[in-house]
Order: C-alpha cells, then structure tokens, then sequence
C-alpha cells in the first residue's frame, strides 16, 4: 500500500508540499555553482538546514536536470534504507526474519500517521536513515576485546562518520551523537573517546570552514535562524510527557 501512494506521488510534476519547491530551488544553485549560504534577497534565501541533502540533489541535477523526481527518489531510497535497518534490528535481536519483516513494514505503515512525508523533497528521510545507521553502528561495535579490536574501533570510527553527515543533513543530529557517545563511555570506556574526537573533528572542522567560506551566513543560516523562534516550554512538555 505504501508503494501503490508513494510511486505516482515521486513523479507527480508538480509541488506537494510548501518546502519542496526551496528545496529545488537550493539543489539548483548547488548544481549551478551558484552561492547559497549568503546574504538574503528578493531572490534566494538558504534554508535553515545544513546543506547535505540540497548538494547531493544539485549533483543528481547535473545527471538528471531539475525536476522533483530524481529529489523524491533519493528520499525514497532513504525510506527503504531505514527499513532495511529495521529489519536488520529487529532479525538480529529476534532471531526471527518474520519479526524484521514486520517492524520493517510497521515503518512504512507509518506513513499516513507521520504526515506522508516519507519521499517528499525534504531533508528528514535521509535524516533519519544516516541517524539509526550511525547508532546501529556503534551499538553493534564488536564488543570483545582481543583480535576484533581494530574492527571494533574502526566500526566506533565509522558511526562517527555517518553520524557526522546526519549532523550535516539536519542539526538535530548532534543529540543522536551525543546518546552514543555516553553508551560508548558506559559500554566501551577509552572507545567513547575515539568516536568523540572523529565525530568533534568531521563536524567542527567542516563547519567552521563553510562558515569562513561564507562570511559568517552558514552559521547565520543554520543556528542563527534555527533558533530565533523562542522555546515554546508547553510543547516541550506535551512531547516529553504525551500530554
């Protein structure tokens, strides 16, 4: 049934969401070369979002040419990754392939409640695919200390990574990386601190670049905007306690 909705609406021409259309509109001036974190205008403002997402679609731009299908698509593919590791998960703590095949499709059942939002053209699909694929990595870190030692580090390394991209797909990242952080510390001891310095290093050293690059609008863009609105304490109440 997801498949049935989700395949039409990937080549559906036209918007179906208000984002999508910035969303192009980003992901072309990423194929055209053209300055995105810079100073707002009539014209083009960025988004309030690290720019993963919106350059990976200017790169299939210059493959496919703009359009919303080739942006839906690798927010279709990002879908499909998650509940593969989902299934994953889920056969892997079972034992059971019928189990994962379940929770697999529990997600994509999931696409009415969430808002259908799953191959829209927005950054959370691939957000939420590099998010669970950073902590699967370093949860499932081999744990035994002798001859797997440098697949375990080097696995602990490897989360770093993905979890640094989720970061630069949606800030929000940073709190996945920060709950593994303190598993690994709890869990691991001294391996904590090799994902730490990797993660710190594939974050703070990009970001601090992109913002010199970009006279200070990157950080304007994607922390100054982000949090201009004031915290709405009831909201945070109401998602903290399903009030």
């Amino acid at each position: 049934m997801y498949f049935i909705t989700a395949i039409p609406r990937v080549l559906y021409p036209y918007d179906l969401d208000f984002i999508e259309d910035s969303m192009l509109m980003q992901s072309l001036r990423f194929a055209q070369g053209l300055p995105v974190f810079a100073a707002p205008s009539a014209d083009f403002a960025a988004h309030a979002y690290t720019p993963l997402y919106t350059w990976l679609g200017g790169l299939l731009f210059k493959i496919t040419g703009p359009s919303f299908a080739p942006l839906r698509l690798l927010s279709l593919a990002a879908t499909l990754a998650t509940a593969a590791i989902i299934f994953y998960i889920a056969r892997r703590e079972s034992g059971q392939t019928w189990l994962g095949l379940v929770c697999a499709g529990l997600y994509l059942g999931g696409y009415r409640l969430s808002g259908f939002w799953y191959e829209l053209v927005r950054v959370d699909s691939l957000y939420v695919t590099l998010a669970l694929a950073g902590v699967v990595l370093g949860i499932y870190a081999p744990s035994r200390p002798d001859r797997f030692l440098a697949k375990r580090t080097c696995q602990v390394l490897a989360a770093a990574v993905v979890l640094a991209l989720a970061f630069f797909t949606k800030q929000t990242g940073v709190a996945f990386a920060a709950w593994l952080f303190v598993h690994l510390l709890v869990v691991r001891g001294r391996q904590a601190w090799w994902f730490a310095a990797t993660y710190l290093a594939l974050t703070l050293i990009p970001f601090a670049t992109l913002d010199a690059a970009t006279n200070g609008w990157f950080a304007f863009y994607t922390f100054g905007t982000a949090s201009g609105d004031p915290i709405e304490w009831q909201r945070v109440a109401h998602y903290v306690f399903g009030e």
